[in-house]
């Protein structure tokens, strides 16, 4: 296997995904994983580089958000409908379609970032089109 094929496949579970009509943003497992299941994380948007990222922080930072501990759920969950609008209005999404996206860890940061315009449509998990 190439060096690409390995970084594609290593990828292939860093995601998240967004629902406009719930205000939901789902961070999948594996990217909690390349956290190393930190006890919180905070979202990292720029608007210019269209770019949002998930990054491990403790309790007491900006903007941090809880992580349940692993369980059988595959993913994190949380509704934040604010920013979920503003990223839908940023970037032109569909509001009746759901998004995902698939990140770059980065671990020396201690995040995964993600670019906005490589959102793929969704529904019911399965990927409809690419942006």
């Amino acid at each position: 296997m190439q060096k690409t094929e390995q970084k594609t496949e290593q990828q292939a579970g860093l995601g998240m995904s967004f629902c406009e009509e719930e205000g939901r943003i789902t961070v999948f497992r594996k990217t909690l994983e390349a956290l190393e299941w930190p006890s919180h994380y905070r979202f990292l948007y720029n608007r210019k580089m269209k770019q949002i990222a998930v990054q491990a922080c403790g309790a007491e930072e900006s903007g941090a958000h809880r992580v349940g501990k692993p369980d059988e759920s595959n993913n994190g969950e949380i509704k934040c409908m604010a920013l979920v609008r503003m990223i839908y209005g940023d970037s032109g999404w569909d509001k009746k379609m759901s998004y995902r996206l698939i990140g770059r860890a980065f671990p020396q940061q201690r995040l995964v970032s993600f670019k906005i315009t490589d959102a793929m449509q969704i529904e019911n998990g399965r990927v409809l089109t690419e942006m």
